[in-house]
């Protein structure tokens, strides 16, 4: 396992904890800690989740889970309470819980996607 953590870009300080990535080549189980944040997950292998893009709310309990290998992630994690600036829906119903962006309804996709396109006319 390959776990690196990198700071986020100056115009997302604000908002971003870090930045951070995952690369497995083996079965694995790992324990994920509470750390009050809420993560964007992009599943480039897509082993671990049945959507490539999902939202993990904040956790009230350490989790345990199991990788199958091969897999390929990059993250970003929010500083508290900052995500409630790039997704509108209510993150209360997000406590305990990882949702795709393909199973949820569209409006979280629009303000992702309204996100990173405000980041990428930034740079």
């Amino acid at each position: 396992m390959v776990y690196c953590e990198h700071a986020p870009h100056a115009l997302l300080n604000s908002l971003t904890e870090c930045y951070w990535s995952v690369e497995l080549s083996d079965s694995s189980k790992q324990i994920i800690f509470l750390d009050g944040c809420t993560d964007i997950i992009f599943n480039f292998r897509n082993g671990m989740s049945p959507s490539p893009v999902f939202v993990v709310g904040i956790m009230t309990t350490a989790m345990a889970i199991e990788s199958d290998g091969n897999q390929d992630i990059f993250g970003i994690r929010f500083k508290p309470g900052m995500m409630n600036n790039v997704i509108k829906n209510f993150l209360d119903s997000f406590t305990d819980q990882a949702y795709g962006i393909d199973n949820y309804d569209h409006s979280m996709a629009q303000d992702l996607n309204g996100y990173f396109l405000a980041f990428a006319e930034d740079m």
